[in-house]
């Protein structure tokens, strides 16, 4: 069994659960911490090293991440901010542990992430 409990304390799993084409779903709450965009990559890097590190069998893995934003009326609903692939080759091949966290998006195999999550 997977334990992605390895992810930092303010990063909330919502759900874990397996897709016949894309894989192991894994939906969290983004961490609400000073830096938005390296707490979300570094949840995601967590997450890869606990999975790298199981026995579990799959094809690939798929983050969405989501967090609470404001829109334009003032009104807070939590949305999807990003939704990365990462394939089984993908997570096999990096050594997560010595990974620059600041390449976690851009080694996704596809992938959308909110600028607000991006770097400015």
């Amino acid at each position: 069994m997977i334990a992605l409990s390895a992810a930092p304390e303010d990063s909330q799993i919502r759900e874990v659960s397996f897709d016949s084409d894309n894989g192991l779903v894994v939906s969290f709450d983004a961490p609400d911490n000073f830096n938005l965009a390296d707490g979300t990559r570094k949840a995601i890097l967590d997450y890869l090293q606990a999975l790298q590190g199981s026995d579990l069998s799959y094809n690939g893995v798929v983050f969405d991440g989501y967090y609470p934003l404001t829109d334009k009326s003032g009104q807070v609903a939590t949305v999807e901010v990003l939704t990365l692939r990462y394939s089984d080759p993908t997570v096999r091949k990096n050594n997560w542990d010595r990974f620059p966290v600041s390449d976690i998006y851009q080694v996704a195999d596809t992938g959308q992430v909110d600028p607000k999550f991006q770097d400015k």
